[in-house]
């Protein structure tokens, strides 16, 4: 389920946020919680998932996994057996109206400046996905994702070929009233809603007074800093939304 800002409380008050005892209540929550489950470990439960049954998110409909772990500025895909120094981006979804959906996911986001340094991380890397856009880029990722070195044996053929040539048929560039951006995690801190309404409402420059001057440590939040308003502003035509991971007991 994806989630603008207003739909957010509506959805807590009926699922209810992961806590330690709910997280206890599944074995990969108790995987997570014990540190045997790293970020790396969920997410490639995720891909598996989302491979096998695509995703339903509101108000978007039905999306295609198209790739996972796409860097930038050079659009590799992160991969243990290849490279890993560059920032990368969780996932990338295609909507059936050819919009993105951009996801960044934590295991838990468990403060404010947890929270903070998450919103950051998506609106960077959504700005470098839109400002550095092609779709030759894009298939290339694509096709190291589903039959590359790290292609999952769950994706299905005749499906990935029909998601190929619809990425071929894609205009060379995307706007970025075309992207949504997802922040996706098991748990988030007690007061997310407002943090979220806050933030969404924050032009570049306001968010920027917010974070004020990060220690080197934030890298997420000196990479938001260094952007220009001019990029960042234009992603606010969607809100930033929420997506709780949730594991069957």
């Amino acid at each position: 389920m994806l989630l603008k800002s207003q739909d957010v409380r509506e959805f807590y008050v009926a699922f209810n946020t992961l806590t330690t005892n709910r997280l206890e209540s599944s074995a990969t929550g108790r995987l997570i919680i014990y540190g045997i489950m790293n970020e790396w470990d969920l997410q490639a439960a995720l891909t598996d998932r989302w491979l096998l049954e695509s995703p339903n998110f509101a108000p978007l409909g039905k999306l295609e996994l198209v790739a996972w772990e796409l860097m930038f500025p050079s659009w590799d895909i992160n991969y243990k057996t290849t490279r890993w120094n560059e920032p990368s981006l969780d996932f990338v979804f295609l909507s059936q109206s050819d919009s993105f959906v951009l996801v960044e996911l934590k295991n838990l986001i468990p403060n404010r400046s947890s929270f903070l340094s998450a919103f950051c991380q998506v609106s960077h890397r959504a700005v470098q996905f839109a400002d550095s856009f092609s779709k030759e880029r894009l298939l290339k990722a694509f096709n190291f994702c589903m039959t590359g070195a790290c292609h999952r044996t769950c994706a299905d053929a005749d499906a990935t070929k029909a998601l190929s040539e619809r990425l071929k048929r894609l205009p060379n560039s995307v706007t970025k009233d075309r992207i949504y951006r997802v922040l996706a995690a098991i748990d988030f801190p007690k007061e997310h809603l407002a943090l979220l309404e806050q933030f969404n409402g924050l032009s570049h420059s306001e968010l920027s007074d917010v974070i004020g001057i990060p220690p080197k440590s934030a890298k997420e939040r000196l990479r938001f800093s260094t952007m220009k308003g001019a990029d960042y502003d234009p992603l606010r035509t969607h809100p930033a939304s929420l997506y709780t991971v949730t594991f069957e007991k």
